[in-house]
């Protein structure tokens, strides 16, 4: 996002003089042709559908000329900038947004989610309590008050990722590969080809939480494969899925629920960026070596921890160990084929580590 602090610097000046003219709208001095706020709202979430983040944070600053203490372009905005990794933006609007809304929970939320990622863990917690307090009933703000608490749940709230992933639908793929550089779709399957011995065409695959369908693509392009079945929690995602038209059947549910459900067996079940809002895999493992054809493949990636087991990033995403895996895959009679480290993707301009996994029954 090009200039944005300095761009940033001058609202509250320019508000005041939009102030006025906005006065002079109200009393009919000057009639605008159509609603000036509600037309930039528009205007952002088509620039947020394309991912032009410049473009959305134009119209942001424009309401915010209009009226400084608009409440929706505010928190719009100081998220824009916690995205982009402006903290320092994000903090000016956010001091000024809760100075007038002290008991809006989300400003409170998106203020411990900015001191999470500088490291201020304690202003943090403090916000984190704030926004709870607030709204008690809040399954996510509950899980990233964990997370920068050192608790460790055992999965991140359904709410969460519904909420997460259905607003992230229509930019998802283009974040992902153009700004997040995201390729261990591609390195999944590449390890499939060359280390699976599966015979083509491969009869069923099992694509758990596959998104807007970046995997499954991948899949189609490299292997034959007659029946491909796609599990997620975001209606969106599976409608961008579906549009692709390479899945036999898509379906709406939680990942582990349909293993368990469900009674057919498949030849190849994938993984990918999915295990990193499971802490603990144990029953995941389980359900999937039962749906397994024999000698049928598993494969997946993760976040990798450097020491001890599993932990709970303040970004709400899982870290495992290579040791805790290990053990996962000893423990419900795995055979492991191949393992690496590989790179998942960019997340504040540093490299994220991870793991390449593949297993046969």
């Amino acid at each position: 996002m090009k200039q944005s602090s300095e761009r940033f610097r001058y609202w509250p000046k320019i508000s005041g003089w939009f102030s006025n003219i906005k006065s002079k709208i109200i009393t009919f001095d000057i009639k605008p042709a159509k609603p000036i706020v509600p037309q930039l709202l528009v205007d952002f979430d088509a620039a947020m559908a394309t991912d032009d983040r410049n473009a959305a944070e134009n119209c942001l600053l424009s309401i915010l000329r209009v009226n400084a203490n608009n409440q929706a372009a505010l928190f719009l905005l100081a998220n824009l900038y916690i995205n982009a990794n402006a903290k320092h933006e994000a903090h000016k609007i956010l001091r000024h947004a809760l100075k007038l809304y002290p008991n809006d929970y989300r400003m409170h939320k998106l203020l411990g989610r900015m001191h999470a990622a500088q490291g201020k863990y304690k202003a943090s917690v403090a916000a984190y309590r704030q926004s709870l307090k607030l709204n008690p009933d809040s399954p996510e703000v509950q899980y990233f008050l964990d997370a920068v608490e050192g608790r460790a749940p055992t999965i991140a709230p359904r709410e969460y990722i519904i909420g997460l992933y259905d607003d992230y639908a229509v930019r998802f793929e283009k974040s992902l590969l153009q700004h997040l550089k995201y390729h261990a779709h591609i390195d999944l399957v590449n390890i499939l080809q060359t280390h699976a011995q599966l015979a083509q065409p491969i009869s069923t695959v099992l694509d758990l939480g596959c998104g807007t369908g970046l995997l499954g693509q991948e899949l189609c392009a490299k292997l034959q494969i007659t029946t491909l079945i796609g599990i997620d929690l975001s209606a969106n995602m599976l409608a961008a899925a579906q549009a692709k038209n390479i899945y036999t059947s898509l379906e709406n549910s939680d990942l582990i629920e349909y293993l368990q459900n469900h009674s057919e067996v498949f030849e190849l079940i994938l993984a990918a960026d999915v295990l990193i809002y499971f802490g603990e895999l144990e029953h995941i493992f389980s359900a999937v070596f039962q749906r397994l054809q024999p000698r049928g493949y598993f494969a997946f990636t993760v976040e990798a921890l450097q020491q001890g087991s599993v932990k709970l990033q303040a970004n709400g995403r899982f870290q495992h160990s290579w040791s805790y895996i290990d053990t996962v895959v000893v423990r419900n009679g795995f055979r492991k084929i191949y393992s690496q480290g590989i790179d998942l993707r960019k997340e504040y301009g540093n490299i994220v580590p991870g793991y390449l996994v593949l297993l046969q029954k």
